[in-house]
C-alpha cells in the first residue's frame, strides 16, 4: 500500500502522515525530474502547522509497503507550487529533489550578489569523466548560500577516473547553466552516465529522516549498477503482468542517410551511408538527413549515418505489473535497471527472453500496479 508523509527538504525530517485521496498519480523517469500529484484530505491537515505546506521548503515522501517488502521510499521531494483547492481536498504538485537543481546554476563558486565576479567566472573541467562532472556540479550547487540538501553520493567518482572529457561553463551564460539542464546534457551524449536521485531512510529502523542517494553511472559502465534483476514473463499463466502493450515506430526509414556536423557552407562536416543490401532487393532510394552541429569527429558522424540506414522498426514495450508481487516488488527494482522480459507471442517480436532497461514507471496511488516503459529496441 502507498503512504504519504510531509517532509522538510533541507533536513530530511519526516513529519506527519497525511491521508491521500485516490486520484493521485506519479511518474518516475530516468535521467529527468520525476513528478507526482498528491491529493490530500483537508481533514488530515487540521492540526498541521501551515509552514509544513510551504512550496520548496517542504514536500512529500511517498512510500510503498507490501507483505514481501518493508516500507520503502519510492519518491520524495518538494511541493513545487501552491495546491489546487477543492471542497474537501488539496491537490499538490510534487517533484523529486532533482527539481531544485532546475533553480541552481553551474558556477565555479558562490559569488552571491557580486554580478561582476559572476559574469567573469568560468567553471572548467578537463581530462575527466562525465560522471565526475555531474557529481561536481551537484556539489557546487549545494555549496552555495542556503544550498545544503541531504544528498548522499552513492558512488564517489574521483576526478582522475579516465574519460578524457572537457566541459566549460561560463558564468555569464545563466540561461543555459541550470544544473538540471547540464546533467541532462551529460546523460544524453553517447556513453553518458545515468543520473538518478533515489530517496532512502537515514535509519531504516526509526524512519525519522530521509536523504537522497545520488546514483551515477561511471565512465566504463554508464548505467547505474543493480544487485537484483526482475524477470517478467508475460506468457506465463500466472504472470504478474496485467497488461502488455507495444508501440512500433517505423518512421526511421532511409536507404541513404546524410549526417552533418560542425562547420558552415562547403566546409560542413558530413558522413553518408547507404544500405546496399536493400538496393539489391529492389528497394527504392529513400534519403534522410539529420544535423549534429556540435560533432566534429568523422567516426561519430559515420556511426550516426550508419544507424540512419538500419531501418528495422523501433519497438517500445509497456508492461503493467503488480508491484506488491514477490516477483516484482517496489524497492527491489528501480527505474534505470535492466529487467529480463519474455513478451509472449506477437507479430513484431519473438517470444524470447530479452534484457530491457526500465526508462519510466508511472501509476496511481490507489493501486499497487505500475506501468513500466522499456527502452526502445530493434528486434
Amino acid at each position: 500500500m502507498w503512504r504519504a508523509y510531509l517532509i522538510e527538504i533541507m533536513t530530511g525530517l519526516v513529519g506527519a502522515e497525511i491521508e491521500m485521496s485516490t486520484n493521485g498519480r506519479y511518474d518516475i523517469t530516468l535521467n529527468a525530474v520525476s513528478h507526482a500529484t498528491v491529493t490530500v484530505q483537508k481533514s488530515s491537515l487540521t492540526h498541521i502547522p501551515s509552514r509544513w505546506l510551504r512550496p520548496w521548503a517542504h514536500g512529500v515522501l511517498l512510500t510503498f509497503e507490501s507483505e514481501h517488502e518493508p516500507e520503502t521510499p519510492i519518491l520524495a521531494g518538494p511541493f513545487t507550487a501552491s495546491p489546487d483547492e477543492f471542497p474537501d481536498s488539496l491537490s499538490f504538485p510534487v517533484s523529486d529533489i532533482r527539481a531544485i537543481f532546475e533553480y541552481r546554476f553551474a558556477s565555479a563558486e558562490d559569488f552571491g550578489i557580486n554580478a561582476s565576479a559572476q559574469r567573469a567566472s568560468t567553471l572548467s573541467y578537463s581530462n575527466t569523466s562525465l560522471a565526475f562532472i555531474a557529481q561536481d556540479l551537484v556539489r557546487k550547487g549545494m555549496g552555495k548560500k542556503a544550498g545544503h540538501l541531504p544528498i548522499r553520493f552513492a558512488n564517489e567518482i574521483p576526478r582522475g577516473q579516465g574519460g578524457g572529457h572537457e566541459r566549460t561553463y561560463h558564468g555569464y551564460d545563466l540561461a543555459n547553466n541550470n544544473i538540471d539542464k547540464r546533467l541532462r546534457e551529460l546523460s544524453d551524449v553517447i556513453g553518458g552516465p545515468d543520473i538518478m536521485f533515489r530517496p532512502e531512510w537515514v535509519d531504516p529502523n526509526s524512519h525519522q529522516y530521509i536523504r537522497w542517494a545520488l546514483h551515477t553511472g561511471t565512465h566504463g559502465y554508464p548505467v547505474i549498477p543493480q544487485n537484483w534483476t526482475m524477470v517478467i514473463d508475460a506468457s506465463s499463466q500466472r504472470s504478474q503482468v496485467s497488461e502488455l502493450t507495444m508501440n512500433v515506430d517505423s518512421s526511421h526509414y532511409a536507404t541513404r542517410f546524410y549526417a552533418t556536423g560542425d562547420g558552415e557552407g562547403t566546409g560542413i562536416r558530413m558522413a553518408i551511408r547507404e544500405n546496399n543490401r536493400l538496393y539489391a532487393d529492389q528497394h527504392p532510394l529513400l534519403e534522410a538527413t539529420q544535423a549534429w552541429p556540435s560533432v566534429s569527429e568523422a567516426a561519430t558522424l559515420g556511426a550516426y549515418a550508419s544507424a540512419g540506414v538500419d531501418i528495422r522498426p523501433y519497438i517500445e514495450l509497456r508492461a503493467t505489473i503488480d508491484a506488491s508481487d514477490v516477483r516484482s516488488p517496489f524497492g527491489r527494482w528501480h527505474v534505470g535497471d535492466k529487467a529480463i522480459v519474455k513478451p509472449g507471442p506477437w507479430h513484431h517480436i519473438p517470444d524470447v527472453e530479452r534484457g530491457l532497461r526500465i526508462l519510466r514507471s508511472s501509476g496511481d496511488f490507489d493501486s499497487p500496479h505500475t506501468t513500466l516503459y522499456f527502452q526502445e529496441d530493434q528486434w
